[in-house]
């Protein structure tokens, strides 16, 4: 009885690893940005030399736009730890506050306006711990990412261990075709 390898494996155990490596290091998302800019980078200017040196015709636009795309990659963490939480936290902010004029407007007219106060109050304090805690709030997100990816990992492991335990983990057996004629 022969066993076949299930490539399904790699994958699983890439997605236990990356998630346990982010959850631990969130940070290290950054790290593959820069790294991935750097080689965007670097593998455009080696392009550029090597025509050059070759005398073979090279863009100096695609060159430019090369460059700028990997410093855009190397800048997008930066974007990412600011720009996101910044964003969200304000339209947090702002659908607390909003609730809090609703729950004024139900209080007016006699409707019940307790928890939409208290929600209020609590989404804008949330929208505000978003704001002047950007760099937390992407650390925190991180590593959900890496819990998550983790999950799946073991989710899909266990799906798969599942599956070859069912199916026996056997190749069909090999039929030898070298001696078999076939009718005309």
């Amino acid at each position: 009885m022969k066993y076949k390898f299930n490539s399904e494996y790699v994958g699983e155990a890439l997605l236990i690893i990356s998630g346990i490596i982010i959850t631990i290091f969130p940070s290290v998302i950054s790290w593959l940005f820069y790294l991935a800019g750097a080689l965007i980078i670097i593998w455009n200017i080696s392009v550029f030399i090597f025509s050059m040196i070759k005398n073979i015709q090279c863009s100096v636009y695609k060159t430019i736009l090369g460059f700028a795309m990997g410093i855009i990659v190397i800048a997008l963490p930066e974007f990412l730890t600011f720009g996101i939480p910044l964003v969200i936290g304000s339209l947090i902010l702002i659908n607390g506050v909003e609730r809090i004029f609703s729950s004024m407007q139900y209080k007016k007219s006699g409707k019940s306006w307790y928890i939409t106060l208290a929600l209020g109050i609590a989404f804008s304090l949330f929208g505000l711990y978003l704001i002047i805690n950007p760099v937390r709030t992407t650390s925190t997100i991180s590593r959900i990412i890496g819990i998550t990816l983790l999950l799946l990992g073991v989710y899909r492991l266990l799906i798969s261990l599942k599956e070859s335990k069912s199916n026996g983990n056997k190749i069909d057996s090999v039929i030898d075709v070298d001696n078999f004629k076939v009718d005309d």
